[in-house]
C-alpha cells in the first residue's frame, strides 16, 4: 500500500446523493466539509479490493456504504443501536453492524487487513481513544494498515469539550426541546452528555498512533480561524452539501512532518509492525 492522497470529493458527494437522494443537497448532508478529506484520505490508501476493514465509530456515516460499493468486507462498529440498525439497512454488500466497545473489541488477532477510525475516537473519555486504537492494531494482519482522523485544537494544547449544544449556533440551542429528536431523525451522531475532545498534534501522536505501529503519514486541514467561527455561527457543521463541498475546495492540507501548525483535523496513515 503507498501513502498517497488524491481528493475524492466529486465521488463522496454523489455517494451521498445515492444514498440520501435530494436532500443530501438541501437538508442534511451525512458529509461535512473535514468528512470529505478524511474520506478521501481513506479512498487513497485503502488495501486491495475485497480486503476485511473495520470501521469503528460508523454511527451514520457514509464511509461504510462507499466502502461496501467497492467491494470491501466491512465490519461497522458503534455504542448506538439504532446507528448500527441504520447502517444494515443502506450499507448494501458484505456488511457486518456490532455494537460493541472500541476499548474492548470483540475480535481474534490479525482479522482485518484495514481499521479506520473517522472523527469518533475524540468522544471517548479518559485514556479510551488510546486504548482503542491499541485494540484496532490488534486486531489488524501482520502489515496492515489503520487510519485515524481527529479534531484538531486551535491552540497548542488538548481541549475537552462537554456541552450538549456545543457546535450549535446560539439563536438554534432556543429551540433545545426540538434539538434532540430532529438529530436522531436526521441520522446525526449527538447524544445526550456530549464530550469531544480537540487535541493538539503532539497529543494526538501519542495518544492515538500505538506502539504496534509505525506512522507512514500525518496530515492536517485547517480553514481561517475567524471564517470558520464566524460559519459556525450561522450554520452547524455538515447540514448542507453544497456548502460544505464549496468549503473543503478552500482548505488547506498540512504536512504535519513539515510544521508545528495546529490544524482544524488531523489524519494519520498508520501500518502494523510484522510481527
Amino acid at each position: 500500500m503507498q501513502s498517497t492522497w488524491k481528493p475524492h470529493f466529486g465521488f463522496i458527494l454523489a455517494s451521498n446523493y445515492k444514498l440520501w437522494g435530494v436532500k443530501s443537497l438541501f437538508v442534511w448532508t451525512g458529509v461535512s466539509r473535514y468528512e470529505y478529506f478524511e474520506f478521501s484520505f481513506v479512498l487513497s490508501n485503502l488495501p486491495q479490493a475485497g480486503s476485511k476493514v473495520l470501521d469503528v465509530g460508523s454511527g451514520h456515516s457514509l464511509l461504510p456504504t462507499i466502502l461496501c460499493s467497492l467491494g470491501y468486507e466491512l465490519v461497522g462498529l458503534d455504542l448506538d443501536r439504532d446507528a448500527m440498525k441504520w447502517q444494515m439497512g443502506h450499507s448494501n454488500g458484505k456488511f457486518q453492524g456490532l455494537v460493541a466497545d472500541a476499548r474492548f473489541l470483540p475480535f481474534r488477532e490479525k482479522t482485518f487487513d484495514m481499521g479506520t477510525a473517522i472523527s469518533s475516537l475524540e468522544h471517548i473519555r479518559d485514556s479510551g481513544d488510546s486504548k482503542a486504537c491499541t485494540e484496532i492494531a490488534r486486531t489488524l494482519c501482520s502489515d496492515g494498515s489503520m487510519i485515524v482522523t481527529v479534531p484538531g485544537s486551535r491552540r497548542n494544547e488538548t481541549i475537552e469539550v462537554q456541552n450538549d449544544y456545543a457546535g450549535i449556533p446560539t439563536f438554534a440551542q432556543r429551540l433545545s426541546p426540538l434539538i434532540t429528536p430532529l438529530f436522531r431523525a436526521l441520522g446525526v451522531d449527538r447524544n445526550k452528555g456530549f464530550f469531544e475532545r480537540f487535541y493538539s498534534v503532539e497529543d494526538a501522536r501519542i495518544r492515538c498512533v500505538p506502539r504496534s505501529c509505525v506512522l507512514r503519514r500525518q496530515l492536517g486541514e485547517s480553514l481561517a480561524w475567524d471564517s470558520e467561527r464566524w460559519i459556525h455561527r450561522v450554520i452547524p457543521v455538515g447540514t448542507n452539501a453544497v456548502i460544505e463541498l464549496f468549503l473543503a475546495h478552500f482548505m488547506d492540507r498540512i504536512d504535519l512532518a513539515q510544521t508545528n501548525s495546529e490544524p482544524g483535523g488531523i489524519l494519520f496513515l498508520m501500518r502494523k509492525i510484522q510481527s
